[in-house]
């Protein structure tokens, strides 16, 4: 949702403050604080106008230094004079949104919306903080009776398709966003909430489309690039999954995620060299020990790369000892290169809290095991199983 408030310009609140300033009878004296101005304080035969003025133009200051409790005290004694101020209203709503008041802030705004029937956007506002209550039926029935209204409405139908999304209504949501690109044919975002959906129902000529003609409007679409590799992996088209994210490294050379997984990829088809050389371009992006290069060391693994794998995560849990994910893989990668001692120090080192202790128990017998070993083995397996962390696989072991 759209920040409810926004920061008042100086020129207008200098406005404001001189209007507050102009209303306040000679014999008053100005408050020292800015604390409100009381109801029972005032001269009930002067005129309430100008203290809701003056209590507004306290919450504008407020609002303004980001104090929105502040703010809720002010636009509360302001309606006290002006209790069917529409504006008083909607912004102490947009207030209460901030301080996290809903069910306050919706009091607040349906009032608005009963006294200025033609306001929009106080409609517009009202449909937001039914979709935060989720009240999506009396959201969904507010964005329609704006579109009756004003149909060519792009911010409120774009809201009511991501609403139609969000419940997994698609075809609705397909409707509305037909109606966005018909109407603005280079409307990005439309575009791309087609190829998000599509891809989702698993019409993948219909999502590449979408995701192609984001990209035809504008080539930088980070998401759709992204989109458009994930449609290539779930079309086992490997070429083209390479060559968009390919793309990607080109236009964001230090985007990780895309080289992470071009390096997969070149790995998995076996064109090691290339995977070697956006590696080398990772471990200039990364510094030795940044944690982002444990995935290296992941991917180094996976694909059987076992000195290269020991030597990233070796570097990271040295960085980050209580990293239980690259201590765990370090230990299995220094088991698979036949470095028992060493895998067994490490897998040892697992926190009981962790959620790879029992792996690291098995793999710890399977180490000694292998040692001859067998009733070290067989304890340390009922200890595990003592501990609390019962699993099926731990049972086979035993039995």
């Amino acid at each position: 949702m759209n920040k409810a408030i926004k920061k008042i310009p100086i020129s207008s609140l200098f406005v404001l403050i001189v209007l507050a300033l102009s209303c306040v009878w000679v014999d008053e004296k100005f408050p020292s604080k800015q604390g409100p101005i009381l109801s029972e304080e005032i001269n009930y035969k002067k005129d309430f106008t100008q203290y809701a003025y003056q209590n507004y133009a306290f919450a504008s200051i407020a609002i303004t230094n980001g104090n929105y409790k502040e703010a809720e005290i002010y636009l509360k004694e302001a309606l006290k004079y002006d209790k069917d101020s529409p504006y008083l209203l909607i912004k102490l709503s947009e207030v209460l949104v901030e301080n996290g008041k809903i069910e306050d802030a919706l009091n607040f705004a349906k009032k608005t919306v009963d006294l200025t029937p033609d306001d929009l956007k106080a409609q517009e506002f009202l449909a937001e903080i039914y979709s935060q209550l989720k009240k999506f039926d009396l959201a969904i029935s507010q964005y329609r009776g704006i579109l009756k209204k004003d149909p060519d409405n792009r911010e409120v139908r774009l809201h009511l398709s991501t609403l139609f999304i969000r419940l997994k209504k698609y075809d609705l949501a397909l409707n509305q966003l037909s109606i966005l690109t018909k109407n603005e044919p280079e409307l990005t975002i439309a575009h791309y909430y087609k190829g998000r959906i599509n891809l989702e129902l698993k019409e993948y000529n219909r999502a590449k489309e979408a995701f192609l003609k984001v990209l035809e409007i504008n080539p930088r679409f980070l998401p759709a690039l992204f989109d458009l590799a994930t449609l290539f992996d779930k079309t086992a088209n490997v070429d083209m999954e390479i060559e968009t994210y390919k793309k990607i490294v080109l236009l964001y050379p230090n985007n990780t995620i895309a080289r992470e997984r071009i390096i997969a990829l070149y790995y998995k088809v076996g064109q090691d060299e290339f995977a070697e050389e956006h590696m080398d371009e990772m471990k200039k992006i990364l510094g030795p020990g940044d944690l982002k290069r444990k995935r290296l060391g992941l991917i180094y693994l996976k694909y059987g790369k076992l000195s290269e794998s020991i030597a990233e995560l070796t570097s990271i849990v040295s960085a980050w000892p209580d990293d239980q994910e690259a201590r765990y893989y370090l230990g299995a990668a220094l088991e698979e290169n036949g470095d028992f001692d060493k895998a067994y120090q490490n897998l040892n080192l697992i926190n009981p809290d962790s959620s790879y202790f029992v792996d690291a128990r098995m793999r710890m017998a399977y180490i000694l095991e292998r040692q001859k070993k067998s009733d070290k083995a067989i304890n340390l397996l009922k200890k595990t199983i003592n501990h609390k962390k019962e699993n099926p696989q731990l049972y086979l072991m035993l039995a």
